[in-house]
């Protein structure tokens, strides 16, 4: 399981989720992808990202399991993380 992390350097809310998303990724396992980047293509189609920031908690076989927009706390991260966990 890990967070998706969807972002650009051109996006304002994006600038205010960076902080978060570091300590996030200090705690669990997050991939951070820039929308502008040559990878992301296929990932922008595959999870359906049509606004940044997006922030996609994936299983292990890929699939969907959360999806947030936007700038959003430290503690909603953790907490949708904690309730896969189980």
């Amino acid at each position: 399981m890990k967070w998706i992390y969807f972002k650009a350097g051109w996006c304002g809310p994006c600038r205010m989720q960076a902080p978060t998303m570091k300590k996030l990724a200090e705690k669990v396992e997050v991939e951070t992808v820039d929308v502008d980047g040559a990878e992301a293509g296929g990932l922008l189609q595959k999870y359906d990202v049509r606004a940044v920031p997006t922030s996609i908690l994936v299983g292990e076989e890929g699939e969907t399991l959360e999806r947030l927009t936007g700038a959003n706390p430290l503690d909603l991260y953790l907490e949708l993380w904690n309730k896969h966990s189980v």
